[in-house]
């Protein structure tokens, strides 16, 4: 028997139910309707309130106008009809300009078919006297109407009390609207579509319109400077709804309802086991992607975690209701504020790898909001986190940079992925995804330092072997074909250059040779003692016009090195003191307790700090204009101070009173055969030439 009653029970309640949605359909459609009258209430009563005040505009300025003739009635006279002409032309439905002396009609514009309102006494009116009384006692301006006028048809006066230079009121301006035109010209009372307008005056009585309105909605006419004791009132000309126009809608589709939920119930009733079953299915075949899906989350190498950054959202709201218009500009300026934002997004869920990352970080494993992360590296990369939430985006994806704990950089790359809809985000469940690419970043680093490094070292051979080759082959062409139109003298000058170019040139792909091999540890160095003086005498005499020359008397010391790298070194500091020093050249070995300092000098401006640190990087020029020689590849330098190491000495740069000093320092020999060297010799000088 319960069980029989229990779809009856449905029936009736999802009745009951349509019956409550079809009465507040009605409800919203009536609201609908009302607002829309009190729209359409609002702008008649505001047109109107604009028509009276271009009224009293007139009024203050014919008040004006009379004032400032200071009661010089003749001056009045003769300017009121230009004056008055002026007022009834600016404005629509003007019947009349008039001047009132003490209670009684003076001056009337125009005089034709206003002819009767001459000489008429206003104070015949009680009401009136009344009310023009109360004007001259306060100061304002009176509204009066419409009433019949003795003339013809129906008007609105307004009136203003005109005062002397003693205070003393002698009479009113006063500015007669024709009502009749006033309503026909459609500013007053005009009918919206749908809608009938008509306007009340006092207690209620109707001045335009001819029809009562069905609870209408009402609007009151203002003005600060006019009393108006009118009201508009506004109602559907059909009637006021009483149903909505989806309630048929409603109550086929509760029927509809009704006939299932029964049928539904009556379902359930019957078949309590099958929908028990089928709802265990349901539930262990969720439980079965809930577990795919965590194994899934936990076995992913890449760090993801969830997060809920639903409190970003409304943080944003308030930096915004406070005026904050650049959020971004703002949070970076504002650094407790970001910090502020952070510890409301909480870190919901995360995989191992998420954990390991933030070991890494430095972070602990009780870390549940972003504000722990926060750090100088990382500001800009949570900046952007929060500006996804700010700009209402759903998906996001940016680089971020950071520090583990021992203070290595860290590249990370984040995508950041919300649930819900591109229309409608959720922001409390935020999957971010945390890819760790620094070796990646350091690779493309150093691949583009490489192929940097080899363009300008492609296009620095390209130049330096063209100038010397171009050489070359000029003076090569000359003595072939042009030899019988050059002296014996020219012709040896030309092999003397063609010997210098190829030199040039020769020492270029020894450099070459040299710095390729560096790079993967081939260069050869074969220890011996040598005669350090005798290499740098020998030296400079095979560079083609050499900038030194030997002055007698060069120290017996021996050093333990490499006597043709030895070579390559000083050629090439020789050379680049040629190219871009000074002048004044000189090259000196110094003895100096178990080394031997060789210095070239030269006179040339002194070198800034922060060139001196980088002259010995490959492919790096003083700056200045060489002076004679052929442009270099750049690699002389860093050449020399790699072959220097190699040969367990070094090559650095010094600064003398006058001088730059390249020096080079290397070990020196205990002996010279079965001898002891003599410590106490002093140091040659080799002098530029």
């Amino acid at each position: 028997m319960r069980r029989a009653l229990i779809p009856l029970l449905v029936d009736a309640g999802l009745l009951a139910a349509t019956t409550l949605v079809d009465g507040l359909a009605t409800a919203s459609t009536r609201l609908s309707a009302e607002s829309e009258a009190s729209e359409v209430a609002a702008s008649e009563a505001r047109e109107l309130e604009q028509t009276l005040l271009l009224y009293l505009s007139a009024v203050d300025g014919l008040t004006a106008f009379i004032e400032s003739q200071g009661r010089d009635w003749e001056a009045i006279d003769a300017g009121f009809d230009s004056f008055a002409a002026s007022l009834a032309d600016s404005s629509i439905a003007v019947k009349s300009v008039q001047i009132v002396v003490d209670s009684r009609i003076e001056l009337v514009y125009p005089i034709e078919g206003n002819e009767r309102a001459i000489g008429l006494e206003l104070f015949a009116n009680e009401a009136r006297r009344r009310l023009l009384e109360q004007s001259v006692a306060t100061g304002e301006t009176t509204l009066e109407g419409p009433f019949d006028l003795v003339q013809g048809g129906r008007g609105l006066a307004i009136r203003r009390p005109i005062f002397d230079d003693a205070g003393m009121a002698w009479g009113f301006a006063a500015v007669i609207v024709d009502w009749d035109e006033l309503i026909r010209s459609g500013t007053v009372g005009e009918a919206s579509e749908g809608f009938d307008v008509v306007v009340w005056g006092a207690d209620r009585v109707l001045i335009v319109g001819d029809h009562t309105l069905e609870q209408p909605v009402l609007r009151s006419v203002r003005s600060d400077r006019l009393p108006v004791p009118w009201s508009v009132a506004v109602a559907p000309s059909a009637g006021w709804p009483t149903s909505s126009e989806v309630s048929l809608l409603i109550w086929v589709l509760g029927a509809a309802l009704s006939i299932l939920g029964g049928l539904c119930v009556r379902s359930l009733l019957v078949r309590p086991e099958e929908l028990q079953e089928e709802r265990m299915r349901v539930v262990e075949e969720l439980t079965s992607v809930e577990r795919s899906h965590r194994t899934l989350f936990d076995a992913t190498p890449v760090a993801i975690q969830r997060e809920d950054h639903s409190r970003v959202a409304v943080r944003i709201a308030e930096l915004r209701a406070a005026g904050v218009t650049d959020v971004r500009g703002y949070l970076l300026e504002h650094r407790d504020v970001l910090a502020s934002i952070l510890s409301e997004i909480v870190i919901r869920d995360f995989n191992p790898a998420a954990l390991e990352l933030s070991r890494r970080l430095g972070l602990s494993d009780q870390s549940r909001t972003l504000e722990d992360r926060l750090n100088q590296r990382s500001a800009e990369s949570l900046l952007s986190s929060v500006m996804t939430v700010a700009e209402g985006r759903r998906v996001a994806q940016h680089t971020a940079s950071d520090s583990d704990v021992d203070g290595r950089p860290i590249e990370l790359v984040v995508r950041w992925h919300a649930a819900g809809s591109d229309s409608d985000p959720d922001y409390s469940n935020v999957y971010v995804a945390l890819q760790d690419v620094t070796e990646l970043t350091v690779a493309r680093q150093r691949l583009e330092a490489t192929l940097e490094s080899q363009n300008r070292f492609i296009a620095s051979i390209s130049h330096e072997l063209r100038t010397p080759l171009t050489a070359v082959l000029g003076f090569s062409h000359e003595l072939r074909n042009e030899s019988s139109f050059h002296g014996e003298a020219e012709l040896d000058e030309f092999r003397e250059l063609i010997e210098h170019h190829a030199i040039e040139m020769s020492h270029i792909i020894e450099d070459l040779l040299v710095w390729s091999r560096s790079d993967i540890g081939e260069v050869t160095i074969n220890f011996e003692p040598f005669d350090i003086g005798r290499i740098v005498e020998r030296t400079l005499r095979s560079l083609p016009g050499s900038p030194a020359s030997l002055v007698d008397g060069y120290p017996r010391v021996d050093v333990v090195a490499d006597p043709v790298r030895v070579r390559q070194i000083l050629r090439n500091l020789v050379t680049n003191a040629f190219r871009y020093g000074g002048d004044d050249i000189f090259v000196q070995v110094i003895d100096a307790d178990d080394n031997v300092r060789v210095e070239v000098h030269d006179s040339g401006p002194e070198i800034a700090p922060d060139k001196a640190r980088s002259i010995f990087l490959p492919y790096q020029r003083l700056d200045g204009e060489q002076k004679t020689m052929p442009s270099s590849i750049g690699l002389g330098l860093a050449i020399s101070r790699v072959l220097a190491e190699l040969q367990d000495g070094s090559l650095t740069l010094e600064r003398t009173e006058t001088t730059n000093a390249f020096v080079l320092t290397l070990r020196k020999a205990r002996r010279r055969g079965h001898l002891m060297l003599d410590v106490a010799e002093q140091p040659p000088v080799l002098q530029a030439s």
